[in-house]
């Protein structure tokens, strides 16, 4: 058994993994707003979730955060993906 502890580019362990995801599962969601030019109003953009939980439901984009991501960075790497 490969007992040897993984560490990070900054010296850090890694923490355990739950699945594909390390733990804590910590998430991001972008809100983003455009407003329309014909009124006072704003337009907000929604998914279609595709995956449990809530298949099929309407959410925020947004997912897991890396590993030594920045919530920031998440939210456009979301934003890319969705």
């Amino acid at each position: 058994e490969d007992s040897e502890v993984k560490m990070d580019e900054y010296g850090r362990p890694y923490p355990p993994k739950c699945g594909n995801y390390y733990i804590p599962q910590v998430a991001a969601d972008a809100i983003v707003l455009r407003k329309r030019k014909d009124d006072d109003y704003h337009d907000i953009l929604l998914i279609t979730r595709a995956i449990e939980p809530s298949i099929g439901c309407l959410a925020f984009p947004g997912g897991h955060i890396d590993y030594n991501e920045s919530p920031d960075h998440a939210c456009v790497r979301e934003l890319k993906e969705e």
